[in-house]
C-alpha cells in the first residue's frame, strides 16, 4: 500500500499540465499533406488541422485527439506522483 497523503493539488496539477502542455504543443506542425494543402498540428496526436491553400484557410480540431493528449500527458504527471508517492518523497518528516 501506498503510504502517504494525497492533497487536491497533488491530483488535480496533472490535468492542468496536462492541459497546457497539448495547448503548447499545438504549435507543432507534426505532418503537411500535400494532396488537401494542409498541415496538422499537435503532439503526439494532431488536434488541430489547417487545410486549404486560399485566405482564409480552414481550422478544423479534433476534439478526441486533444483529450487523447491530455490524458496521454496527465498520466505521465499521475505516473510521477505516485512514483514520488512510492519513494516516499511525500512523507511527513518528524519534527
Amino acid at each position: 500500500m501506498l503510504k502517504g497523503t494525497l492533497r487536491t493539488t497533488t491530483l488535480t496539477l496533472p490535468i492542468i499540465v496536462g492541459v497546457l502542455l497539448t495547448i503548447v504543443t499545438g504549435i507543432l506542425r507534426v505532418e503537411t499533406m500535400s494532396v488537401t494543402e494542409g498541415n496538422l498540428y499537435g503532439y503526439p496526436l494532431p488536434w488541430i488541422g489547417v487545410f486549404g491553400f486560399l485566405e482564409p484557410a480552414s481550422t478544423h480540431y479534433i476534439w478526441g485527439n486533444f483529450v487523447l493528449d491530455v490524458l496521454f500527458y496527465a498520466a505521465i504527471g499521475y505516473g510521477m506522483v505516485f512514483l514520488s508517492i512510492a519513494l516516499g518523497l511525500f512523507r511527513k518528516k518528524p519534527p
